[in-house]
């Protein structure tokens, strides 16, 4: 039956193939004007429209159009962000969207009012302007040889690179474009391939892209998500087949029988709910039905609540006629989805009158001693998983919200440098929980580094710090790095060409000198897998075996891969052990290598161990959750007794959905007869530094950091593209020490300037980008 139904629906598209969706709907040119016309009747300063990206292929603008009370100014509010137009044919959401930005900006009713009053709403009307040109058959695209497809899903891109746009007028065989419903960075390896089939009807209609985040669209979605940080937004579909229409999906229930919900599923099951309810489906009697997403395949709404709890709805509308020939239809599909986009907006902003669910949010101020904002991580333990991106603080206003249903919840909120605090908020059924948190700052100390040679000369070095929340990798060339550094603890490896490298822990309280010695090797066993796997590498676990794989690879064209398949083998484990002969009279000896690794969160884990062969095994790693190429370093001097060494990677998953599991390269196993232990003294040597600007880019506020060797007249001058001084930062003697300034240019346009620093023989320049 379903065959049947295809076929029909595929001969019906056929036979309208070389029309254009009706008249009633907005061609790409038609509704930047809608847009543009708006903008400019508007007496109120309430909608402004702007280009704030591109598409992949064409380079035609993506527009943004915010709406509140007054444009011009970025408030401290709630926002929301809707984007009506995704896949190419699916345009009924672009109207609906069309719609509600003109009631919005335009109505002068108290409850559109206060909407504009107490929020930031933002709209993308179409993040596809390449796909909604092909389906009107834009008679500016030169590449349309076909004429219109109303049945085209992608953008443009040329995946093969001559330059040809590849499209079929009629379902699937577009071998051209990229599905943008599955170009995020959540779970898109289970998307499909250039060449994935899908089915007979929709071959390569959902071609995932070449790495996640591949096209200019979804980049620019996910910078506008990071950076007005909605409550809640929407992105508009609709069904060709009619399997999906008149739904409402939201983030996630996955391997099935409530196995893998979202942690806060209880709050997004009242949002989608709610949110289905308030629409009417065409029978005029039911309304959309709500569903958890199942499918792991990089779509948009699971991406958005695992980067930063931003509650994002995937709406179905209308039914399986997806471009209706009657305005009365559409018209219909508008009126019945604007109470749903309008009951997210008053949920943001708090409405204590919902039709129903909650409206209640919290709201977290983190700010230092000094009453200044502090980009700060607030985590809510009892909603958290591996899935989940830490969610900050915002730099310009130093506040984080989230929704959360009404109950008592425990928050932590920490930033790099301060004291944690640890926190009980209550919030209610409407409205902001609002609260101030305060941290307090650790004491600091000046941290110097410095890698030697054996002749205690300075060499080259990467130092990557592995520090409180988080890791920082500084390459320098002179071997020398120093910093102001808060009191803690701390791992530091040391890296450095043609040398062994070193890992140190350590607990600093006090400023010191860190001096490392480098050795050179003496020997080494490398093994990077291009000509198959050696025998010093052994495979078990039965059916489960590790093997040689081009899935991924760190260089060259094989890596060892924890499953000689795509993905894991469900409810299994198995294990590879590589074996090593220990040299005679060694003093250093360090395994390193390349690992990428992509496990299920929390599940599906790989235990890397070590043994000197007795039978007993210490734990020195577990990888889980996805990472991209990195390199692991094992410090194997507590083995230099034994005879043998060996280290066994153990992959170990549960019995539902499984992932690509854990890739090795460039594994050494170096040692050698010399080994000098670090130094550490509280001596504080001074240096001539001028550090990059953190952050940058930056809105509106960046520091800068600089060391000065000995006291100087000190000149901090900031110029634009064509050189002219538009900010002079410091200008004035100094003490020796470090310094920072704090750089703030809300004043300035948006674009790239350039920080120059004289101080002593220091003669510096360094690139900022102010980003608005």
């Amino acid at each position: 039956m379903r065959a049947v139904l295809l076929t029909l629906i595929l001969m019906l598209t056929a036979g309208l193939a070389l029309a254009q969706p009706a008249e009633f709907f907005h061609s790409l040119q038609e509704a930047y004007q809608f847009l543009y016309d708006l903008e400019e009747a508007d007496t109120t300063n309430s909608i402004s429209v702007d280009s704030v990206g591109h598409s992949e292929e064409d380079h035609l603008p993506i527009l943004l159009v915010k709406i509140s009370d007054n444009v011009d100014v970025d408030y401290d509010r709630p926002t929301v962000l809707f984007i009506g137009h995704i896949h190419g044919e699916e345009i009924m959401g672009l109207e609906i969207v069309l719609r509600a930005i003109e009631e919005l900006a335009t109505l002068p009713y108290p409850i559109f009012r206060d909407r504009r009053d107490d929020l930031e709403m933002y709209f993308i009307p179409t993040m596809n302007p390449e796909g909604l040109r092909v389906v009107f058959g834009d008679e500016t695209d030169t590449d349309l040889i076909h004429g219109a497809d109303i049945s085209y899903r992608k953008n443009k891109r040329d995946n093969v690179g001559d330059g040809i746009f590849r499209y079929h007028v009629g379902l699937g065989n577009d071998s051209s474009g990229v599905d943008l419903n599955r170009n995020w960075g959540l779970n898109w390896f289970h998307g499909d391939t250039l060449w994935h089939l899908h089915n007979e009807y929709e071959a390569y209609d959902y071609y995932r892209g070449t790495h996640p985040f591949s096209e200019s669209e979804t980049q620019l979605v996910r910078e506008m998500h990071q950076l007005v940080q909605p409550l809640y937004g929407i992105t508009y579909h609709s069904s060709r087949t009619g399997n999906f229409a008149e739904k409402v999906f939201y983030p996630w229930d996955w391997g099935g029988d409530n196995l893998k919900m979202a942690p806060d599923i209880d709050l997004l099951d009242d949002v989608g709910i709610s949110f289905a309810n308030q629409i009417l489906k065409l029978d005029g009697l039911t309304h959309y039905t709500p569903l958890r997403s199942a499918g792991q395949n990089a779509k948009m709404h699971d991406w958005t609540y695992a980067a930063g709890n931003w509650v994002n709805l995937e709406c179905e509308v209308g039914d399986d006629n997806i471009q209706p020939e009657l305005q009365e239809t559409l018209e219909e599909v508008i009126q019945s989805n604007l109470p749903g986009l309008y009951y997210l907006c008053d949920r943001a902003r708090g409405y204590d009158d919902l039709p129903e669910g909650e409206s209640g949010y919290l709201e977290v101020y983190v700010q230092n001693e000094n009453g200044r904002p502090l980009v700060a991580e607030v985590l809510t333990p009892e909603f958290w998983d591996g899935y989940l991106s830490p969610r900050y603080t915002d730099p310009i206003f130093g506040v984080h919200r989230r929704p959360l249903l009404a109950q008592n919840h425990t928050i932590i909120s920490r930033a790099f440098g301060y004291e944690p605090d640890t926190s009980v908020v209550n919030v209610a059924e409407t409205g902001p929980a609002s609260y101030t948190i305060t941290l307090e700052r650790k004491p600091h100390s000046w941290l110097h580094l410095r890698a030697l040679n054996m002749e205690q000369e300075t060499v080259p070095a990467t130092f990557v710090i592995h520090r409180d929340l988080g890791v920082d990798t500084v390459f320098v060339a002179e071997g020398d790095w120093g910093a102001t550094m808060p009191h803690g603890d701390y791992s530091i490896e040391t890296w450095a060409m043609g040398f062994i490298p070193k890992i140190e822990t350590f607990s600093m309280n006090e400023s010191f000198l860190m001096q490392v010695t480098l050795v050179e090797p003496d020997g080494e066993i490398y093994d990077d897998f291009e000509a198959g796997v050696p025998q010093h590498w052994v495979s078990e676990g039965g059916d489960y075996e590790w093997a040689r794989s081009g899935y991924a690879k760190y260089a060259g064209e094989a890596s060892l891969k924890s499953d000689p398949d795509l993905f894991l083998t469900e409810s299994t484990s198995g294990e590879v052990v590589v074996h090593y002969s220990v040299p005679d009279n060694v003093a250093s000896m360090i395994l390193t290598g390349m690992v990428h690794y992509d496990t299920e969160p929390d599940y599906d884990n790989c235990y890397v161990e070590i043994s000197s062969g007795d039978g007993n095994w210490e734990q020195v790693e577990v990888l889980n959750g996805v990472s991209t190429w990195r390199p692991f370093l094992y410090d194997l001097r507590d083995y230099l007794e034994a005879t043998e060494i060996l280290v066994k990677w153990t992959m170990v998953t549960d019995d539902t959905e499984n992932d690509r599991g854990v890739f090795l390269d460039d594994v050494r196993f170096q040692w050698s007869t010399d080994f000098v232990g670090v130094s550490e003294t509280t001596t504080q040597p001074l240096t001539w530094a001028f550090h990059s600007a953190y952050p940058n880019p930056f809105n509106p506020s960046t520091r800068l950091r600089f060391e000065i060797a000995e006291a100087s007249e000190v000149s901090l001058v900031v110029y634009d593209l064509l050189g002219r001084v538009v900010m002079r930062v410091v200008d004035e003697r100094l003490e020796a020490g470090p310094h920072h300034r704090n750089l703030d240019m809300s004043g300035f346009a948006s674009g790239m300037y350039f920080v120059r620093i004289e101080a002593g023989p220091m003669r510096e320049m360094k690139k900022i980008v102010l980003m608005k």
